[in-house]
């Protein structure tokens, strides 16, 4: 794929009131133009990325265009002002409002159509205190952001269509096992489309089970344009008298999208009491939540589980006495369904994975003695709160199934650090310094493994490897 960006930008920023007012505007837009080519198919379906046709084309594939915005401002205490003020105190207000787009070519939905480019926007206000001369600085930021049509980790897509292709392949087998026909007996071990009784159930009654699953499954076939869209030949009867189909190509670029929104605050604090003591601390709390998962999807997804849920799920999958999922619905369940109820049972709530609050302390002195001079001393301390790592999962008796508990997460740890250094600064020569530093990093821990990940029933699935203490040293040479 090739693509082409043409942008044009304008900027004005004004000087208002003796630089006691700022503001600053900008608009961009952005013109996108795609080339893409996607590779033949072989006779399986299989792309052709050899074929001397799979070569960037020269007819423009999609196009799109795009204007951003930003207005900004901050606002000073007048200079008159601060000269009566203790320490020359300047309180200053901001904000700033800016928007964005992405042109990310070649997403489609489950029907191969074109999905919409992600967007954007961001609100951020706050204050800021600048005292004691310059030597203590204190700033209060919150902003709130809002992204649309970003692209969605929703997992094993392939089954959207896969799912529609083994009902309706696996109704033609069971349908030609009603004939009576030895080949498609349940003796027949390559083929066995014949239901077999249960308990107390006599043949007659599997037969005619079997004919109403059938009929359902003919009866919820899906649009047309997703067998366009996956490449599946519904004439194929190979497909019907083989125990496996695999027939079909999910369409290049297949995407779900999400909509998320981020709020939060931030805060900075600078202290430097003289020319070689320093001190920063920040701060930041963060609300992070999905308020859309799979919107372009979730009508389809709806329409399928309707049908997988009625009688076309009782289907086997594969054949009769198929031991990996006894029917069609299991295979939809556990391949993607109970993922995707996940997704959506987070929508609208505040996201567990992202830690809520962070807090960082770093202080550096530079010796200006004459015996120590160039030599500087410094540490930190890193602090995060808490993680989600995992739901319970509780039986609904309004549903009457198994579903995760979202308002019960389990929690991973918070994680703490303490970190130092030590460097040496000294002029080699005109216009040639040299520096040498030794950073040792989350001081006193040892190798020690961190849960990421945990079962429904609380044990931990997945855990990450902490190396725990570690130092490093660096020379640097500027010139």
């Amino acid at each position: 794929s090739r693509i082409d960006i043409n942008s044009d930008v304008f900027v004005w920023q004004g000087y208002l009131l003796d630089g006691d007012i700022v503001p600053t505007f900008s608009v961009r837009k952005d013109e996108v133009t795609n080339y893409t080519v996607t590779p033949p198919l072989n006779a399986n379906l299989s792309y052709n990325i050899t074929s001397p046709s799979y070569t960037i084309p020269s007819q423009v594939s999609s196009s799109s265009a795009g204007t951003i915005h930003s207005i900004s401002g901050v606002a000073h205490t007048p200079k008159e002002l601060r000269k009566r003020l203790w320490g020359n105190t300047d309180i200053s207000l901001f904000y700033n409002h800016s928007s964005n787009f992405e042109d990310l070519a070649g997403r489609v939905d489950i029907f191969a159509n074109p999905v919409p480019a992600p967007t954007g926007k961001t609100n951020e206000y706050g204050f800021a205190v600048n005292t004691w001369n310059g030597k203590l600085t204190l700033r209060v930021n919150w902003y709130k952001s809002d992204i649309l049509n970003d692209t969605s980790s929703l997992p094993s897509l392939y089954f959207l269509g896969y799912m529609y292709y083994a009902v309706e392949t696996n109704a033609q087998r069971f349908k030609l096992g009603l004939t009576g026909l030895p080949q498609y007996s349940y003796a027949n071990a390559g083929s066995g489309y014949v239901y077999q009784p249960t308990g107390s159930e006599t043949a007659a009654q599997a037969l005619a089970e079997q004919q109403t699953d059938v009929n359902a499954a003919f009866a919820g076939e899906a649009p047309a344009a997703l067998y366009s869209a996956w490449h599946i030949d519904r004439n194929n009867t190979n497909d019907w008298l083989g125990p496996n189909y695999f027939d079909l190509t999910v369409p290049t670029g297949l995407t779900p999208t999400q909509n998320s929104q981020s709020k939060g605050v931030e805060y900075e604090l600078n202290f430097q009491p003289n020319a070689s003591w320093s001190v920063a601390i920040n701060a930041s709390h963060d609300t992070s939540l999905y308020t859309s998962i799979a919107a372009n999807m979730q009508a389809f997804v709806t329409q399928e589980n309707t049908l997988l849920q009625g009688p076309a799920g009782n289907l086997p999958f594969y054949y009769n006495g198929y031991a990996g999922y006894p029917t069609i619905r299991n295979a939809w369940i556990n391949g993607f369904y109970s993922s995707y109820l996940l997704a959506l049972a987070e929508q609208g709530t505040n996201l567990p994975e992202i830690r809520p609050w962070r807090f960082n302390l770093i202080t550096n002195y530079n010796f200006s003695m004459h015996a120590l001079r160039g030599v500087s001393i410094g540490g930190a301390y890193r602090w995060e709160d808490k993680v989600g790592i995992g739901y319970p999962v509780f039986h609904s008796t309004v549903t009457n199934s198994d579903t995760f508990d979202i308002a019960h997460p389990y929690w991973g740890p918070s994680d703490q650090h303490y970190d130092c250094w030590l460097a040496y600064e000294r002029r080699l020569s005109r216009g040639l310094t040299w520096r040498i530093q030794l950073n040792v990093r989350e001081v006193g821990e040892k190798p020690h493994l961190i849960p990421i990940s945990a079962q429904p029933d609380g044990t931990v699935a997945g855990v990450r490897i902490d190396e725990g203490q570690s130092a490093q040293i660096t020379n640097t040479f500027t010139f």
